[in-house]
């Protein structure tokens, strides 16, 4: 048999340097943009990947948001710290996103 090559018929991603200028970069598009290594870090972008395959990650726009999500689930310090280097790196990319709040900046470890 001859078969034909056909192109995949998933949703294309859309990489970084793809997304309008004016377009925000949704943290979630952050998360799965990230790769994942055997470390901390690595193992909360893993914990991340696996919420928003399962559609439980929430929709989160503020580190406030991020930070009362991990203190729902009982994160340890050192995950919400990686959370945090997280949402700073974000940020970064995306200076639409709000900065951190001085109070929880203080509040946080």
């Amino acid at each position: 048999m001859n078969y034909q090559p056909f192109p995949k018929s998933s949703t294309p991603k859309t990489s970084l340097s793809e997304k309008s200028s004016d377009e925000p970069l949704a943290f979630v598009d952050f998360i799965l943009t990230l790769r994942i290594f055997p470390t901390p870090r690595g193992d909360l972008i893993a914990l991340y990947k696996t919420l928003i395959s399962a559609r439980a990650f929430p929709t989160i726009t503020t580190w406030p948001e991020l930070y009362g999500f991990m203190s729902r689930r009982n994160a340890r310090p050192e995950a919400i710290d990686e959370a945090r280097k997280l949402w700073k790196q974000y940020q970064k990319l995306n200076p639409a996103a709000p900065p951190q709040p001085l109070q929880e900046r203080e509040a946080t470890p």
